[in-house]
């Protein structure tokens, strides 16, 4: 189960990409983690 954030726990970002954002290395992600994640979601009834 995930904690509920209170309002002192949140920052806000300041709206702005870093200028190296699209030249950055994508993270490793294994093949089906996005739809084994949206399936889970769904189980559980979000």
């Amino acid at each position: 189960m995930r904690k509920k954030l209170e309002p002192h726990e949140i920052k806000r970002g300041s709206g702005k990409i870093p200028d190296d954002f699209w030249t950055m290395p994508r993270p490793k992600v294994s093949e089906g983690a996005a739809l084994k994640a949206l399936l889970d979601d769904r189980e559980e009834g979000r």
